[in-house]
């Protein structure tokens, strides 16, 4: 397979949280192209995903969690979560370097499924492209990595309901540390004359 096909997969949206089996024991409450093969783990206890760009390793993945917070503006449910190692071989896709990844690097990476609801009467600019991620375990912080994994759709209309993948990649907190996360959305405006909203958070403890 490519390379963009697996870092798609990796990064994207369908396959991250919902392609995979669930850790049943797990306490939760909550494609770029190249010539080169790659290779995943047939070791049941772990998925592994190699190629000549980066190498991920899957640490765990739950889809059964119902965290969400709400406001007069809009409700955020945080339906799946997933957690990697990443591995860094190379920058020589374009969207790494856009990142600033270092080559020869590992890093943690947190992926959220997650839904937002538009719950007023007028059409409303959510732009889940501006969260934040904050690991109350470590007080690392973690903006959306926009250049990897975004929200394509930011006009929501009256009622409108949208699901996607949010991806947040950690430079100081290993995988291991991983268990009590906020997220927060920044404040969505109303797009015929821009009043504007208070932001929404969405605490998630006990992940692992």
């Amino acid at each position: 397979m490519k390379t963009k096909i697996l870092l798609s997969s990796l990064l994207s949206t369908a396959i991250i949280i919902s392609g995979c089996s669930i850790n049943k024991n797990s306490e939760t409450k909550t494609e770029v192209k190249t010539e080169n093969k790659q290779e995943t783990s047939q070791n049941s206890n772990s998925n592994v995903v190699e190629d000549s760009i980066l190498r991920n390793e899957e640490v765990l993945k739950n889809t059964n969690i119902n965290a969400s917070g709400e406001n007069s503006a809009f409700k955020i449910s945080v339906t799946g979560v997933k957690i990697t190692k990443l591995f860094i071989k190379n920058t020589s896709d374009q969207r790494i370097v856009l990142s600033k990844l270092e080559p020869n690097t590992e890093y943690s990476s947190v992926l959220l499924r997650v839904k937002i609801k538009n719950k007023t009467n007028s059409n409303l600019m959510i732009n889940a492209n501006n969260s934040h991620l904050l690991i109350h375990d470590t007080n690392e912080q973690s903006e959306q990595s926009q250049y990897l994994a975004t929200w394509k759709e930011t006009t929501f209309l009256p009622g409108a309901e949208k699901e996607e993948t949010l991806l947040f990649i950690l430079k100081n907190t290993k995988v291991t540390d991983i268990k009590n996360i906020t997220l927060q959305v920044d404040r969505p405006f109303e797009t015929d004359n821009y009043k504007t909203y208070e932001p929404l958070s969405v605490n998630i403890t006990n992940i692992q």
